[in-house]
């Protein structure tokens, strides 16, 4: 049988839940600071977030695609400098874009071929 002592000792359910979840905070408190949001962000993000936006809106209106591979490069370039984040947009963005200017230069050469023929 247990002593009142080692009873008294002892956390109780609710106190050793409430240890173990003070800890975590204390964790994930850390792991949050660490990243840019925290801080206000990073300066130039919006390049990577802008040349996605301009990917996709390339498919209708084309002339945006060379916007959004330049702004695809930059946005990359200072994601591997670290001074931007999400760098998956921009490298959708420039995809995006890549795709668009070649569909647009291969029916531009069709039509070229169609009116000297």
């Amino acid at each position: 049988m247990e002593d009142k002592d080692d009873q008294a000792t002892s956390p109780s359910g609710a106190e050793s839940f409430l240890a173990a979840a003070t800890s975590r905070t204390k964790y994930f408190d850390e792991w949050n600071d660490s990243y840019a949001w925290n801080r206000g962000g990073l300066p130039k993000t919006w390049l990577n977030y802008t040349s996605g936006l301009l990917g996709l809106f390339a498919i209708a209106v084309p002339p945006l695609a060379i916007a959004a591979v330049i702004m695809g490069h930059l946005g990359v370039a200072a994601a591997r400098r670290g001074e931007a984040s999400v760098r998956p947009f921009g490298i959708a963005g420039m995809v995006f874009g890549y795709t668009v200017i070649a569909v647009w230069l291969v029916i531009g050469g069709l039509a070229v071929l169609s009116a000297i023929s």
